[in-house]
């Protein structure tokens, strides 16, 4: 799941903003389903017994990824710095959520001697890769906000 987090908004780069044309409120929120839509149980289960839902799992996140992070290079900056606030806040949620379950949520995939061990190792990741990526980059759209119009004609210029 943490890769998406790293190869989409790269794949984003390369391939060009301009060519995915969707909302950075739209594609927060499509991103906002499929994350905590694949964490839902019975779900998350599904997708680490079966290649074939692992695939459709990883495909998920990989689409709504690029979506994000492709709206949010286009976008004006205050639009861009929002989705990504947005971003940032459910995917701490998430994290924080899998650590301080009292039980764990996926006992079916949860392996080792201790599953809440696990389960809360995958929140920490999430935590640890996730989080500051949109904790960042929103930060970054947050400057180009106030810095406003003079700092953008002295980036063209340069």
């Amino acid at each position: 799941d943490e890769g998406c987090h790293v190869v989409a908004p790269l794949l984003a780069i390369a391939i060009g903003p301009g060519r995915i044309g969707v909302s950075p409120l739209a594609a927060t929120v499509a991103e906002f389903a499929v994350v905590w839509g694949w964490h839902l149980p019975r779900l998350h289960e599904a997708a680490a017994v079966s290649p074939f839902v692992l695939a459709i799992e990883q495909f998920s996140y990989l689409a709504v990824g690029l979506a994000l992070w492709a709206s949010v290079a286009r976008a004006n900056a205050l639009a861009g710095a929002g989705a990504m606030a947005l971003t940032f806040m459910h995917m701490t949620l998430l994290g924080a959520l899998l650590i301080l379950a009292p039980r764990p949520l996926y006992t079916a995939v949860c392996f080792g001697p201790d599953p809440l061990s696990d389960q809360q190792l995958g929140g920490m990741l999430m935590l640890a890769v996730a989080s500051p990526v949109y904790l960042a980059a929103g930060l970054w759209k947050l400057r180009q906000t106030l810095d406003g119009p003079a700092s953008e004609n002295a980036e063209e210029t340069q």
